[in-house]
């Protein structure tokens, strides 16, 4: 017998939470088989693939994303699909495109792993998963990084330090840098949708900031669990020029 593929419209009478994990595939082939062989889930529901048209050699990189994907889909006991929206579209658009096909619901998390993404600090997932149950007013938990840890110094700013139920948190002031993930997907539904300044330029760190501030809410991080950056060593300098060049103003060093 065929399988029947179910679609839940949001907040339906659907009454499991879900956590979804969302993988961007706006990357090189073996960049992405790195990113995977690092990551470890026995949380997730379902593993999301959204193929993003990545410039460079895009048809072969294409397909050996795809088989990839093929090869961890045997390796894990979860469902794992991919979708294609026929382009790049953008990060975080392509996040928010996967949730409306996904039907997710206020009281799923989903997981931000990019394919430059790993952590090696023990269970991080359990450890947001925690954070999120038990911290109403956290709308998005990350992993800490070297990338936060060096711009907070810079800045001389100082973690907000507390501890839900058990795990060691920090919030900040001002927004830093994020990127491996879990997000509340009723704070997604309340702001309207993942929103960022440029389609191809991530961003997303000012507004979300913002809205959670709005919110009495805010945005958290593992101080425990640090992210291995490694990944990022996979961009080729090309793109990090075009994309100066397509979101900057005011030299290399100044956001719009």
């Amino acid at each position: 017998a065929g399988r029947i593929r179910l679609q839940f419209p949001a907040d339906s009478i659907r009454s499991k939470q879900m956590i979804f994990t969302i993988t961007v595939c706006y990357c090189r082939s073996a960049q992405l088989a790195r990113c995977l062989m690092e990551y470890h889930s026995n949380i997730a529901d379902k593993h999301v693939f959204v193929m993003a048209g990545y410039p460079i050699d895009t048809e072969r990189n294409n397909e050996e994303i795809r088989l990839i994907i093929e090869s961890y889909k045997k390796q894990v006991d979860y469902p794992v699909e991919i979708l294609d929206p026929g382009g790049d579209i953008g990060s975080a658009q392509s996040q928010q495109w996967a949730l409306d096909r996904l039907g997710y619901s206020s009281e799923d998390y989903w997981v931000n792993l990019d394919p430059d993404s790993a952590c090696r600090d023990g269970n991080w997932l359990h450890s947001m998963k925690t954070v999120l149950d038990h911290a109403t007013e956290c709308a998005v938990i990350s992993c800490n990084a070297p990338m936060v840890e060096a711009l907070i110094k810079s800045r001389s700013q100082q973690w907000i330090r507390k501890y839900v139920d058990g795990v060691n948190v920090g919030i900040l002031d001002r927004p830093p840098p994020f990127n491996l993930s879990m997000w509340k997907c009723s704070f997604v539904k309340e702001i309207g949708g993942i929103q960022q300044y440029y389609p191809w330029w991530g961003e997303l760190e000012a507004p979300i900031h913002a809205h959670a501030a709005m919110r009495g809410m805010y945005h958290a991080y593992l101080l425990d669990h640090m992210e291995d950056e490694d990944g990022k060593f996979f961009h080729p300098h090309s793109n990090g020029v075009w994309k100066d060049r397509h979101a900057r103003t005011l030299g290399p060093e100044q956001f719009v």
